[in-house]
Parts: structure tokens; C-alpha cells; sequence
């Protein structure tokens, strides 16, 4: 079960991987000062993957949804409603230093973080603990919410507001029209029910439902374009996606996943089949509308069910795709 699986990477994996990151999180935050004229997601995006706890945490949702790694990182970000493992560990920096800051004035652990801070912040050290962090909250704008009493000028932050502002931004990044075929691929067909702006990713509903794993990971491929339909093969050698024709019905329509759900002539037999998917024109008009079904009499299960047994059909996913097979019932 992939929700089961899921949870227990989180519930056990997860801490295991992030344990103690309250001493060593500020050094996988890759607070690099932004190149000029660019915007800090751009170094964000560019390093995110490069520390070892997320391509752990990467490398467990490829191999549990059999994709490939060349699947963009934000879309399966979304997809399993997950952010960059460096926000959670902004939030626990920013959790342990404000329940040091509150520890009497003589603590030791308090008298080394306002050591840590006191250099930075006259220029003695810039690589220890409150450089990396405060550089790293710097590029990402997030503004203060005020100075710690009896310090000189430490800022302090609010875990909160950290946390919300690093989600927000990564929400953008996810809406950047410059992060690739794929991604955009992506948000055109599920934008309009995974674009969160206001609130956390949650993860794509499917992925919850009592379906057995194979299942849902033909699923998961053909919602991130990890297939062999034309459009994504056309990727792999540098086409032109207005030249990755359909070679199985010959309209010169491009063969991407709404050309074979809705259009191509070479499924017509298929799809007739399967009309609780394809017998009302107007329930079902985009890729993503199979997934949002708040407006049919028919359980989620039993689309999601009635999707993949078409998928199988006619190939496209694991193979090169293939004219369906007819099937008939007793």
C-alpha cells in the first residue's frame, strides 16, 4: 500500500535521516550568496537536491512509483505533497534557537549561540552556525520579527511565518514557466486542482485510495510523463513537441495523454468499453478532470480503477504504445 508505505518513510525514516539536524542543518541549507540579477529560488532550485538526506528521500519515491530520474524534482514534490527537506530543517533551527534564546542569561547553550551569533555579526566568522543559517534566510526574504533582548542586533525569527514564507515560495517555484516541458506538461493537465497559493501541498488523492501498487504506479507514470507516448520520446531526442506526431491514427495530432484518452481514432473500440470514463463527453474533458470527479455519481476508486485498466490496455506506459486490444465480456 503506497499510503502505508509513505507514511512509515516519514514516521521512521525520515527522523533517522533528519536526526540532530539542529547542530549540522545550517550546512545542507546551501546558503550561497544569489548570483546578481537572480531571484533566490533559482539558487534554491539549483542545490536542492544536492544534499544527501533528499536524495535518499528522492531515490525511495522513484523506486516506490517505479518512475525514472530523469522525473522533474518539483513535480513529484507535489505530487506526494512534500517540500525540500532543507524547510524542515529550517524549522527546527529556528525552534531550537528561540528555546535557546528563552534559556537564562548564564545557560552555556545559550552563551554559545550568542557566541555564534556575536561573531557573524562582527564580521569575525562568516561559515559558522548563524552565518549559514542567517545568509540562507537573507536570500529567501524573510524578514525578523524583531531583536533578541540583551543581544547586539541578533534577529529573531518567528518559526512560523519561516516556515510559511519558505512554502509560499516554494508554491512559486512551482509555477515557473522557466523550470521545463515537463513541468509545465504537468501543471497545464492537474494545475487547477494542485495549485495551492494559500495553504500546504497536500498529496495527490489517488495516491490514498485501496488500490494495489502496480496500479497506481501506472498511474503516477502517466500523470509525470514518465511514458512512451510520442511527446515525452520526442523529449528524449531533442523534437520539436509540434513534431511529436501520433504515428497510430495518422490526423498529425500530437500524441500526448489527452490525444490518446479523448482524441486519437486508434482507441475508439477501447474507450467504448469503459463508459463510465468516455459515455458522457462532458464529464470527463482534460486529463486532470479524471482525478477531480466532484461532479460525477461515480466513487473516485472506481474511476481510478476504470483509468488504469485502459492505460493497461492500450500500452503507452511501460512499452511503446500499441492499438488496443478488444476485450469482451460473457
Amino acid at each position: 500500500n503506497a499510503a502505508v508505505m509513505l507514511r512509515l518513510f516519514q514516521a521512521v525514516v525520515m527522523p533517522n535521516l533528519t536526526f540532530g539536524c539542529e547542530v549540522w542543518g545550517p550546512w545542507i541549507l546551501h546558503s550561497k550568496p544569489v548570483a546578481q540579477g537572480q531571484e533566490w529560488w533559482q539558487s534554491f532550485t539549483a542545490h536542492v537536491t544536492s544534499n544527501l538526506i533528499e536524495q535518499v528521500r528522492l531515490s525511495f519515491a522513484r523506486t516506490l512509483l517505479a518512475l525514472k530520474s530523469s522525473t522533474p524534482v518539483w513535480t513529484l514534490f507535489r505530487e506526494l505533497g512534500w517540500y525540500p527537506v532543507q524547510i524542515f530543517v529550517v524549522q527546527q533551527l529556528i525552534r531550537f534557537m528561540n528555546k535557546l534564546w528563552d534559556m537564562p542569561d548564564s545557560s552555556l547553550a545559550r552563551r554559545a549561540l550568542h557566541e555564534s551569533w556575536t561573531s557573524y555579526l562582527l564580521d569575525d566568522c562568516h561559515d559558522n552556525w548563524a552565518a549559514k543559517l542567517h545568509t540562507f534566510l537573507q536570500a529567501a526574504g524573510v524578514q525578523p520579527v524583531g531583536i533578541v533582548q540583551g543581544t547586539v542586533g541578533v534577529p529573531r525569527y518567528s518559526e512560523n511565518l519561516v516556515v510559511a514564507h519558505l512554502q509560499e515560495a516554494c508554491h512559486t517555484v512551482f509555477l515557473q514557466p522557466c523550470l521545463g516541458p515537463k513541468l509545465a506538461a504537468y501543471h497545464a493537465d492537474f494545475g487547477d486542482a494542485l495549485t495551492v497559493m494559500h495553504g500546504k501541498w497536500r498529496r495527490a488523492q489517488y495516491l490514498d485510495l485501496p488500490i494495489a501498487l502496480h496500479k497506481l504506479r501506472l498511474l503516477a507514470r502517466f500523470r509525470l510523463s514518465c511514458h512512451h507516448l510520442a511527446v515525452e520520446t520526442g523529449r528524449w531526442r531533442g523534437v520539436d513537441v509540434d513534431d511529436c506526431v501520433c504515428t497510430l491514427c495518422g490526423t498529425g495530432a500530437v500524441q500526448d495523454e489527452h490525444h490518446i484518452l479523448f482524441r486519437c481514432p486508434a482507441f475508439c473500440d477501447a474507450r467504448r468499453q469503459y463508459p463510465v470514463l468516455f459515455g458522457d463527453p462532458q464529464l470527463f474533458t482534460h486529463v486532470g478532470s479524471f482525478f477531480t470527479p466532484t461532479h460525477s455519481g461515480h466513487a473516485l476508486v472506481h474511476i481510478v480503477r476504470q483509468l488504469c485498466s485502459f492505460l493497461h490496455q492500450v500500452g503507452g506506459i511501460y512499452q511503446p504504445l500499441r492499438h488496443a486490444v478488444t476485450t469482451t465480456t460473457d
